[in-house]
């Protein structure tokens, strides 16, 4: 039995494209969809967990495990050959639909075993348009790498904008650290490189995040594994085109007390600042992504799930 990582429909791709494009992926990290195929190439890897990635279909086995990550078209041929009985178990997701009833519904197909998602607001929020994925849909977030911390001094504010319906809160952030004459930079989601983001972690002791809402939140989580605690503002509610939803924490699903602090609105910032800059030393978020988060981590629980422990 092999677990089989699909992340295209496995139509006449040759195995030295696999190697090539597994080897990309380790060493040269992508955003969003590819940055969770990255952790779980580098977890498995690590772990030292055999599996095919992107497989000829000659080498998919009746008794295989087939896990579709990011790929609509690459879904929609496995559950045309789970029909067919040409593997044993089907997992899909994060990443293939906003909504479950999105694109005919397919993620709800019952050829799927399990559905994974990134955290509990999103699995709740499934459920409320399909509650029938009740007792498939599972909780799974991706890991990141953990690298060697630094110890130059930092000195760095990180303001992280991806997103935010509150069109006077930046302009409020800037202004209140400039007032109180703190080093800041701000980095726009979209507009950098993965090394520049982490340079700039490197110089930072504390992060503020903007993002109108997160399914998991991998940017933080990197932030988290550079020993960098986040103050993040949280909306408290996601919407996309006709969904929406509530939730606590919506904007940073795993924030705990351990890796930062949240405010919800723009007269909280100062004091909620005022909070993270006086108490930077009892935060460990290094430690919670260790624990949590990191790649073999999060690479372990895949294989729970994906092979029917969970």
């Amino acid at each position: 039995m092999s677990l089989i990582i699909l992340t295209k429909p496995p139509v006449g791709f040759a195995r030295i494209e696999q190697l090539k494009l597994a080897a990309r992926n380790l060493f040269f990290g992508q955003r969003g969809p590819g940055a969770v195929v990255d952790s779980v190439l580098r977890g498995l890897f690590k772990i030292g967990t055999d599996f095919k990635f992107n497989p000829r279909l000659s080498e998919i086995k009746p008794d295989d495990t087939v896990w579709v990550n990011s790929s609509l078209s690459a879904l929609a041929w496995a559950i045309s050959a789970k029909r067919q009985d040409k593997f044993r178990r089907l997992a899909a997701g994060p990443n293939l639909v906003v909504s479950p009833v999105e694109h005919n519904r397919i993620i709800a197909s019952p050829e799927i075993d399990c559905v994974l998602e990134p955290s509990e607001w999103v699995r709740d929020f499934y459920l409320s348009q399909v509650p029938e994925l009740s007792e498939r849909v599972c909780v799974w977030p991706a890991g990141v790498a953990l690298p060697p911390v630094n110890s130059v001094e930092r000195r760095l504010i990180l303001v992280y904008y991806k997103t935010c319906s509150d069109a006077g809160l930046l302009a409020h952030i800037e202004s209140t650290l400039k007032s109180k004459d703190l080093e800041y930079e701000v980095l726009r989601y979209g507009s950098y490189k993965p090394a520049e983001y982490y340079s700039l972690l490197e110089k930072s002791k504390a992060m503020i995040y903007l993002s109108n809402s997160e399914s998991q939140g991998i940017a933080l989580a990197e932030a988290w594994a550079r020993e960098v605690p986040t103050l993040v503002w949280d909306r408290g509610y996601f919407e996309h085109v006709s969904y929406s939803w509530k939730a606590k924490n919506i904007s940073a699903p795993y924030l705990v007390p351990q890796v930062g602090v949240i405010f919800t609105k723009a007269d909280e910032f100062e004091d909620k600042l005022g909070e993270v800059l006086a108490s930077l030393e009892s935060f460990s978020p290094r430690r919670y992504v260790e624990d949590n988060l990191s790649d073999e981590v999060s690479a372990r629980k895949l294989l729970s799930i994906l092979m029917g422990n969970n």
